[in-house]
């Protein structure tokens, strides 16, 4: 099955003070709790995000938010007595400002000038049969999401995928496929 999620939110517009935030989030566990996890993180991310004050900037924003929602979801598990975690991806385009936002697994990859280049930087610690994801939201009380900002340039494309995609596609095959296909949309139905 599959456990991840994504959304879009641009309630005034692309041009509008708060942007467009684009995020995805892969759900850890089993079951419908990793699907509610990763769910519930992107619809809660993508509200209470545009409920922020224009005058907090974009980073701090998106980081109190975040940790808000950690506090939420790592309550939520405790009372369950389950791990109620997802790895978190999500890009603010706000004017000519990139802000990058991730914890786990989920990257982001930025296409320019035909070349692919990842953004973001795997939150993982090898493990004898594997890795242990050690960031994720939800499942420790003490997070805070890695955020990093950019400037964005004409022609700049951006790929943000979960780990179930690049655990299947390398990213020189990622960079390839972004070179082919024309749209995002038809690199997305890949």
């Amino acid at each position: 099955s599959n456990d991840d999620f994504h959304g879009m939110g641009s309630p005034s517009g692309p041009q509008g003070p708060w942007g467009t935030l684009v995020c995805g989030a892969g759900g850890s566990g089993s079951g419908s709790d990793a699907r509610n996890a990763s769910e519930s993180v992107v619809r809660a991310l993508l509200n209470d995000y545009y409920s922020t004050p224009l005058s907090w900037s974009a980073s701090h924003a998106l980081d109190r938010v975040t940790v808000s929602i950690n506090s939420w979801m790592f309550r939520t598990g405790a009372q369950r007595s389950l791990v109620f975690g997802t790895t978190l991806v999500a890009a603010l385009f706000r004017g000519r400002r990139l802000t990058l936002l991730w914890a786990g697994d989920s990257r982001m990859y930025r296409f320019r000038a035909g070349r692919l280049e990842l953004l973001s930087r795997d939150h993982l610690f090898p493990t004898s049969d594997g890795s242990m994801i050690t960031r994720a939201v939800g499942i420790d009380a003490m997070f805070h999401p890695e955020i990093i900002e950019e400037s964005l340039r004409a022609g700049d494309r951006f790929l943000l995928t979960t780990g179930g995609v690049t655990r299947v596609l390398s990213d020189g095959r990622l960079g390839e496929l972004a070179a082919t296909f024309g749209s995002p949309r038809e690199l997305a139905d890949v």
